[in-house]
């Protein structure tokens, strides 16, 4: 289900400040300094937010579980509940377990969602995509490769005209030449995601992407190391 009506507004699923009840359901486990946590599921009365290991210790003494024998390094602790989840809900340390797992996978997904919406990339949902994709099918892989380089071409023109026009910020219509930015990256997007369903090539994409921000990191550390040497 898309979370962008046409009427433009983006509706984030994560947030660090849930205020109702649907918001408070998508964001009670959350991952912190690598650690995964439950919101707002600690003791009273404070009912703060709480470890997940410190969770399931607080769960087993709420449900009288003493002669279940939790390790209390939280490590020891991960591992102990991954090895009982197959026991399966009809063993108290195998129903344990399954919360434990699926709190630490919901805070796990959780942060590569929050990464996303923190990026601010447009989204696209299954629907959308699959529109996308008749599009290739409807229309064939060579037009719509002729297309994209027409809207990469338009991008340019438009970024030319802007910098152009309103450097310095001194043009007039400079919200009319940014509105034209917008439209011609929102056809480059779009037309992107269909280049990517033709030459199949997504995996290879990422790689490459996480290859080239991780050299402008090195790059940028080497340039902070030589400005710290006196």
């Amino acid at each position: 289900m898309s979370d962008m009506g046409y009427s433009g507004a983006i509706i984030r699923l994560t947030t660090d400040a849930p205020d109702d009840n649907m918001s408070m359901a998508l964001n009670l486990f959350f991952a912190k300094d690598g650690v995964s946590w439950a919101r707002n599921c600690g003791p009273e009365p404070e009912f703060g937010d709480i470890k997940l290991t410190d969770l399931i210790r607080l769960a087993a003494k709420t449900m009288k579980l003493d002669d279940l024998e939790l390790p209390e390094d939280d490590s020891d602790l991960d591992c102990h509940m991954a090895d009982m989840v197959g026991d399966g809900p009809e063993e108290p340390e195998g129903l344990l377990a399954i919360i434990h797992t699926a709190g630490w996978a919901f805070a796990e997904l959780r942060a590569r969602l929050k990464d996303y919406e923190d990026s601010g990339a447009p989204r696209i949902d299954d629907k959308e995509l699959a529109t996308l994709e008749k599009a290739v099918q409807e229309f064939g892989a060579p037009a719509q490769v002729d297309m994209a380089i027409e809207e990469m071409s338009e991008l340019t023109k438009a970024l030319l005209k802007h910098r152009r026009y309103c450097e310095g910020c001194q043009a007039k219509g400079e919200d009319r030449l940014e509105e034209a930015i917008a439209e011609e990256m929102a056809d480059v997007f779009i037309m992107l995601y269909q280049l990517i369903y033709i030459f199949g090539n997504a995996e290879q994409i990422q790689k490459v992407v996480w290859g080239k921000i991780e050299r402008l990191q090195k790059r940028f550390q080497a340039k902070d190391k030589r400005e710290e040497t006196p």
